[in-house]
């Protein structure tokens, strides 16, 4: 894996390692050297953005975890296509915010379908699906988002519990079902928001909210299930009327607790709120991805989702990705070398730069170790986002402990699809 930095770090002459990729155009081509002009224009960009660079010494040096799944032009290329087909037939559908027909929806179904069965055959995609959206309003582009989101989370489901199932007693590698179950997930992730484009115009308001407007927006998800066409996956529904409920009982629309609430709207709960935090709107700046998943993993809301799934979605999104340089208390660099499936914010890291930000030679180099396992070392920053929160302990979980609960919920995310497990 390469070098990764946010855009305050970059430099002139810098190498790109990866294409730059925005609403599926190629801002800058992987190999472009950068120049000035590249990295003022990239600032100006408003989003957060982290750029894969080449740094072959390094990589030489130290190695990275994972640096050899390699994903080629033409399958990124076609996943990219199959994505933009899915989201430019749901952009039509969204136009209006009227009823959806059966037959309509039967058709993004059959694309998703393809995408799953496609995504089933090139598995390395999955780690792409994240980077990519094709739409310029919120809305659009927030449940396209969130379609992205679910489908990673319900996929790192399927893989974990079947790793977990593969390395027990008499277990088999082939007891593996079918992507295809991650269907009603995928239409619930598409639709869950339909309900809101007769209101979009609120998205667009600087004064506060009235009252009425507030419960207008709260009762967007029945709104959306009810412009689902009769005859759709009950459980397609289910997810999209359960997206706002809060694994604490909290939420609405039934105030619904634990796994009362379905898998589906589990899952989409996660999507929806990780989606909306890490969002440019009008009305709140855009939250880094590594503050967002910390917040709902261990920050004040917290209790709103399903802690075994917020778990695991946190180490599935790689809050801190292997190749981050992050700086330190004393002035030196670190390097993310692998990921800490126990507490995905203490990943282990290996000081490979000076205070100068100079690679050190090998004689100099120690053994990668974790945060927690230094009481002199501290993270200060990676690039302009401060990370001096994860100087706190963080409590470290095995996901491999709660085997019966993730079982429970792979269980019904397939068999309620129709699929045998």
């Amino acid at each position: 894996m390469p070098l990764i930095l946010q855009v305050s770090d970059l430099k002139p002459g810098m190498r790109l390692a990866n294409n730059i990729m925005r609403d599926f155009n190629v801002l800058m081509a992987r190999g472009h050297e950068l120049t000035e002009k590249d990295i003022k224009y990239l600032e100006r960009l408003e989003y957060s953005l982290s750029v894969h660079v080449d740094d072959p010494a390094l990589q030489e040096t130290i190695g990275l975890e994972g640096q050899t799944e390699q994903i080629s032009e033409e399958v990124s290329h076609t996943l990219k296509k199959n994505i933009d087909t899915v989201a430019q037939k749901v952009k039509n559908l969204m136009s209006n915010g009227k009823s959806l027909s059966k037959a309509q929806v039967t058709e993004i179904e059959k694309t998703i379908l393809d995408m799953l069965d496609y995504i089933q055959s090139n598995p390395l995609t999955m780690n792409i699906l994240e980077e990519y959206t094709n739409w310029h309003s919120y809305l659009q582009e927030h449940g396209m988002t969130v379609f992205n989101l679910s489908l990673i989370l319900g996929y790192a489901l399927k893989d974990r519990m079947e790793q977990l199932n593969a390395s027990g007693p008499g277990g088999s590698s082939q007891n593996k079902v079918s992507t295809r179950g991650l269907t009603p997930l995928s239409t619930a992730a598409l639709f869950h928001d339909i309900g809101m484009i007769p209101i979009q115009h609120l998205y667009d308001k600087t004064d506060p909210l009235v009252d009425a407007e507030l419960n207008s927006i709260k009762a967007h998800p029945i709104v959306s299930a009810e412009l689902l066409p009769d005859g759709i996956d009950s459980t397609v529904r289910k997810a999209v009327l359960d997206h706002h409920e809060n694994y604490d009982g909290s939420g609405y629309m039934e105030g619904l607790k634990g796994d009362k609430i379905s898998i589906g709207g589990r899952i989409l709960r996660i999507s929806d709120a990780f989606a909306a935090a890490i969002s440019e709107k009008k009305f709140h700046k855009a939250k880094s991805p590594i503050h967002v998943a910390y917040e709902m993993l261990h920050g004040q809301y917290s209790h709103c989702y399903d802690p075994l799934l917020v778990h695991l979605f946190a180490c599935t999104i790689q809050p801190l990705p292997i190749g981050a340089k992050l700086k330190l208390n004393t002035g030196q660099f670190a390097v993310v070398v692998r990921h800490n499936f126990k507490n995905p914010f203490d990943p282990q890291i290996i000081i490979a730069y000076d205070d100068q930000g100079r690679l050190l030679p090998n004689s100099q180099l120690d053994k990668p170790f974790s945060l927690t396992e230094s009481e002199e070392i501290e993270v200060i920053s990676f690039g302009n986002i401060d990370l001096r929160f994860l100087n706190t302990p963080i409590p470290a979980s095995d996901l491999a402990d709660n085997k019966s609960l993730m079982q429970k919920a792979y269980n019904e995310l397939f068999q309620l699809a129709g699929v045998k497990v």
